[in-house]
């Protein structure tokens, strides 16, 4: 609830400043690849790209010409998917373990802008929201013995992260709106948990999709 009416507060404060003409608001939305750099065990590693989600609420301020303050909050998250080899069984069996770790994301940076291209690097507070996922065991045949949903208590995970964050891109003029379109990076500063087993720093990228007002 917090969480939401921080949301509205920012978002009505953003435009309200928008009449102004050094400010401007839009809307984002990124798709990509996301995974969780991490250590590897003796039974048990990450292995492959997932797929990853963010959108939010930005809003820029003009500093000078050719460069902007830029902040924002929004929904971001990040998934990774690792193999667990179980040993000890009569038949052999290995464990395939998907993970989501959702966050609100308040991102702050500078936009430098060459004609209608912009870089934006920035810094952002990842504010951990909720961690599930899906483990489906296997015999080493590959016949598959169990698949069960579960939730992943957030005191395994930090509750802030620092992911650092570079979009670039262009603006095209649309008279009434500008349509925004480029590629997104991030890479978090801190790993997501304090546990050897769950630990790792999350980092994706994708494609980047908007609209400014």
């Amino acid at each position: 609830m917090k969480t939401i009416f921080l949301s509205l507060v920012i978002f009505t404060y953003t435009v309200s400043l928008s009449a102004q003409k050094k400010f401007k608001f839009g809307l984002e939305i990124s798709m990509g690849i996301s995974e969780v750099a991490g250590p590897i065990y003796a039974f048990t590693k990450r292995e492959g790209i997932q797929f990853g989600r963010n959108a939010s609420i930005f809003g820029e301020y003009m500093l000078g010409k050719k460069i902007d303050l830029t902040f924002g909050i929004g929904y971001f998250d990040t998934r990774e998917f690792r193999r667990s080899y179980l040993i000890g069984y009569t038949i052999p069996q290995f464990s395939e373990i998907f993970i989501t770790h959702e966050y609100l994301i308040v991102p702050f940076g500078f936009q430098y802008k060459i004609s209608s291209f912009f870089i934006n690097p920035g810094i952002g507070m990842g504010f951990s929201i909720h961690h599930s996922g899906r483990d489906d065991q296997y015999e080493f045949s590959s016949t598959p013995i169990n698949s069960n949903q579960k939730d992943y208590p957030n005191s395994l995970y930090y509750s802030v992260t620092l992911p650092l964050t570079l979009n670039l891109g262009t603006v095209i003029d649309l008279k009434k709106v500008n349509f925004i379109l480029g590629i997104k990076g991030y890479y978090s500063l801190t790993p997501i948990s304090d546990s050897s087993f769950y630990s790792g720093h999350y980092f994706g990228a994708g494609l980047l999709t908007g609209i400014k007002f």
